[in-house]
Parts: C-alpha cells; structure tokens; sequence
C-alpha cells in the first residue's frame, strides 16, 4: 500500500518457501479497478461521456437488442450481458485475435438478458437489472476503450505504453515475466463452484496484473 510514493505496507506470506515479494500474481476481479481507471483517462481527455450509447463507437454491437445499452451499463453490470453464450476459443485471445474481431463477434451476436428501461418505459421508477459479469464485462469495456482511444490500442497495450512502470502484465510473452507468475492451488472444497459449466466456458478469464482479455 503507497501514500503517494512510500510504501507504507508491504505485506505478503508463503508456507512452502516457493514465494517472494517479487512474484506476479492473477488479481482476478480486481482488474476491474484498472479497467476503469483506465476509462477515466480517455474520458478525462473528452474522449466519450458516460452515458453514451455503445453504438455510437461500435455501431455493430446494437444487434440483438442491445441498441439502447450505454456506456454506463456496461460498466454498472446492467447490460444484460453476463455471461459468454459460446464456447471460447483461446488461440484467438492474443491481441492479434482481438483487433481481428474475435470478441467483437461475440458480443455481437449476443442478446442481453433483458431489456435496457428508460424513464418513459418504466413510470414506476424500477432502474434496470444488475448482474456481476465477471466473465464477460472486462472484454467488452476493452473493445469498447480501442475504438474510442486515438491510437486504437487496447487496455494491455495502453497500460505498456502510458504506465510501463506498473508491474501489472497482460497477455505474457516475456520469459522473465512468467518466471515470477505464482501458480495457483486447486483447493476443492473451496472452489467446487468455480467449474460449473458456466466457469468452463470463461476462456482467457484472468491475466497477470490485469484481468480479461485486455491483451
């Protein structure tokens, strides 16, 4: 934990003497907080407001229903668009598969779980649905964030190029870098939940450093 820029809290625990302070590990749901940060940024540069539609920069993605879903929604878990509805193919989760279309597809051919409601559909006052979409709500923010940044780019490759002091890693390659990455335990009586059907169907679901496909 930093105030500014001292390390006030430094803490970390390993009982098989296989862990140091220098190594990497997934931050799972945690990679929202960046994902997010990182939007503040495009949106501090007047780049898009929060409550623009998604098809203003994506006009693809309105098929399906989701032609009233907005920015916010997406962000808020309120687009109706939860989980993966296909099977993932992980050889086109690199960042070659992404600025190909690979996820844009996906989430394009996706019908939300219900429908988006505005003051004059819901009287009532009822706001719209939330569903936590950890599977799916990080790859849609990313394809969303490279058509609105000026360069194009993805969360992984914005994050290497405007903070490449963040020891946060996305889409590993570099040898030295997976030389530090913590393997993870499979604890079954704590995770028996985690590979439902629904689980196995997450794909790239978390990075080093960062969660989702933001390669």
């Amino acid at each position: 934990m930093y105030v500014g820029n001292e390390c006030v809290v430094d803490l970390w625990a390993d009982n098989t003497g296989g862990y140091s302070p220098d190594h990497l590990a997934m931050i799972f749901s945690n990679g929202r907080s960046i994902a997010s940060i990182l939007m503040a940024m495009l949106h501090s540069q007047g780049l898009f407001e929060w409550e623009d539609l998604v098809t203003k920069y994506w006009k693809e993605f309105g098929k399906n229903g989701k032609e009233h879903i907005r920015i916010i929604d997406v962000m808020r878990d309120e687009a109706g668009l939860a989980d993966w509805t296909s099977q993932i193919d992980l050889r086109q989760c690199d960042t070659e598969g992404i600025k190909k279309g690979y996820f844009s597809k996906l989430f394009e051919d996706m019908t939300p779980y219900w429908k988006q409601k505005s003051k004059h559909d819901d009287p009532a006052g009822f706001g719209p649905e939330r569903r936590y979409a950890f599977h799916t709500r990080d790859s849609i923010v990313n394809e969303i964030f490279r058509r609105i940044d000026k360069k194009e780019r993805t969360i992984g490759e914005f994050l290497k190029e405007e903070m490449p002091d963040i020891d946060a890693h996305t889409g590993i390659t570099d040898e030295s870098i997976h030389a530090r990455i913590a393997n993870l335990r499979h604890n079954p009586s704590a995770t028996k939940d985690m590979f439902s059907p629904s689980w196995s169907r997450m794909g790239p679901w978390d990075i080093i450093g960062v969660t989702k496909s933001f390669k």
